[in-house]
């Protein structure tokens, strides 16, 4: 299946702002009320917390994140999100004409921004998906050396 700006969780669970190391577990084409050509649901599970934004992010790991693109007839440019998603979970840059389909993708690793989005009728916060990008393992922190002590 061919693939096509990701949006969070319809299940009313919206992971905390943060970065997010992601597992892609599957891609399906819906239709939509939006657009004609229908929309895909990208689902991936939470497997890190790479830069955490608030105190929770590690309640949220094993957890699957929700998202949707719109699914584009006349294919996916270089400033299309869906190309972009493509390109991070593939972890290379797409050649012109080149085919991709959802068993390229699923089980890959990529990273996920998640910014705030409002708030529900109760107050919990909403967050949505900014950018899925390619993903990155951070560096390894070194010890600071121990201030040597001077004799005055």
């Amino acid at each position: 299946m061919k693939l096509g700006t990701i949006t969070n969780a319809a299940s009313g669970t919206y992971p905390a702002v943060g970065t997010y190391k992601v597992k892609l577990k599957s891609i399906e084409k819906q239709e939509s009320q939006f657009n004609p050509d229908g929309q895909f649901k990208w689902t991936a599970t939470i497997v890190d917390v790479l830069l955490p934004g608030a105190d929770d992010c590690e309640d949220f790991i094993d957890t699957d994140l929700f998202a949707y693109s719109n699914v584009l007839s006349h294919g996916y440019g270089p400033k299309s999100k869906t190309r972009q998603w493509m390109e991070a979970f593939l972890g290379h840059e797409l050649e012109e004409g080149e085919d991709v389909d959802d068993g390229d993708l699923v089980g890959k690793i990529a990273q996920a921004k998640v910014k705030a989005n409002g708030e529900t009728d109760d107050g919990t916060q909403k967050t949505k998906v900014e950018s899925i990008d390619k993903f990155v393992r951070p560096k390894k922190r070194t010890a600071e050396p121990e201030p040597e002590d001077e004799d005055f």
